[in-house]
């Protein structure tokens, strides 16, 4: 999977098969990662897929302030 946003160092958005957007959290699967880049699956704890464009855009702002531990 490709990266579309970086939310931060422990959060990226991706895009599934049918075009549902993702957002996979992992200790450092954003850190020095950029869009278009492929995502280390190694690294994926948890995965998120709404199917509402609102609550997901809501869900990212959400993750981003989130500290990892």
């Amino acid at each position: 999977m490709k990266i579309i946003r970086v939310l931060n160092t422990n959060a990226v958005v991706s895009v599934d098969s049918q075009g549902m957007e993702l957002i996979m959290t992992g200790p450092g699967i954003g850190f020095k990662k950029r869009k278009g880049e492929n995502i280390d699956q190694s690294l994926v704890d948890k995965t998120y897929h709404l199917e509402n464009k609102e609550e997901s855009k809501r869900l990212q702002e959400v993750v981003k302030e989130i500290p990892y531990m």
